[in-house]
């Protein structure tokens, strides 16, 4: 078969594999999809991954998360419209870092539960709350806030938050912790 036979019967047998025409005549009018080569499965090293991301570049407690939680919240019967009492929680290894950054969350109206130290791991919880309205985005942003504020206060890191109906008793404890700091 010649060179100019053959590719003409290679590019009719690829038309009518990918249903664009017939293997008598290709259409013209109905160009291939483009299919990029499939890259060889090859195992990753340490050297061709990125390196992970700085902690003020990704919160712990996403966008995503908090769209997961005010969805099974909903489901639980809270009214997220509404007004909750909202719990946010700090750590820090010092008592005295904890109890300025509550004197200036104090001042933006937040209240100061507690200050009280974690014996297993050695060092201090900031325990502040404040009954607000919020939405998944200005929660994102409050969280993105206190992620990026807690090392200016010198403070080990902002933990997380909870919410709860105004009319349940206040929260006692911090968020469960998976490890220590």
């Amino acid at each position: 078969m010649n060179l100019r036979l053959q590719t003409w019967v290679s590019a009719a047998a690829l038309l009518l594999l990918a249903g664009c025409g017939n293997a008598e005549k290709p259409q013209a009018s109905q160009p291939l999809p483009y299919q990029p080569p499939k890259p060889e499965a090859k195992t990753a090293k340490s050297s061709d991954l990125p390196p992970p991301p700085k902690p003020d570049e990704i919160p712990w407690i996403t966008r995503g998360q908090i769209e997961d939680l005010f969805a099974r919240m909903k489901e639980q019967g809270l009214d997220v419209g509404g007004p909750l009492r909202w719990s946010f929680f700090f750590t820090a290894g010092s008592k005295d870092k904890l109890t300025e950054a509550g004197s200036r969350l104090a001042a933006q109206g937040y209240e100061v539960v507690r200050i009280f130290k974690d014996e297993k791991y050695d060092f201090h919880w900031l325990h502040i709350q404040r009954e607000a309205k919020h939405t998944v985005e200005s929660l994102d942003r409050l969280n993105v806030f206190f992620y990026k504020q807690a090392p200016q206060w010198d403070l080990q890191g902002y933990e997380g938050f909870q919410a709860q109906r105004l009319d349940d008793p206040p929260i006692e404890a911090p968020p469960p912790r998976q490890s220590g700091p």
